[in-house]
């Protein structure tokens, strides 16, 4: 059986514990003065409130660019792998080994 959620938002405003992430909540609370129980009670009502204001997802702007670079990097590490097998078959089909040209090596010289 689901426990009730109480819409108390200990003296913090509906609005601000909307926009708040879970430090930032947690920070507040603490200075506060709350225990664990009312901390989880605050959690489950910014759940409510957050699609109650913002509909079924809470997505921040911070979010959204979070997103954004995740998705650049999973398509960087692609072709990072594809590169990686064409280096592969073109060492495997001229049978010897590519040698990357060094200028730092032959300074010294």
């Amino acid at each position: 059986m689901p426990r009730k959620i109480t819409q108390n938002t200990y003296g913090l405003s509906e609005e601000e514990v909307c926009k708040l992430g879970n430090s930032e909540l947690k920070a507040k609370a603490h200075s506060k003065g709350l225990n664990e129980d009312q901390m989880k009670e605050l959690k489950s009502y910014r759940r409510l409130l957050r699609i109650r204001c913002y509909g079924k997802r809470f997505r921040t702007k911070e979010r959204d660019e979070i997103n954004t670079l995740k998705f650049q990097k999973e398509i960087l590490m692609q072709e990072k792998i594809r590169l990686e097998r064409e280096l592969k078959s073109y060492r495997h089909s001229a049978q010897t080994e590519i040698h990357i040209f060094d200028p730092f090596k032959w300074a010294d010289n």
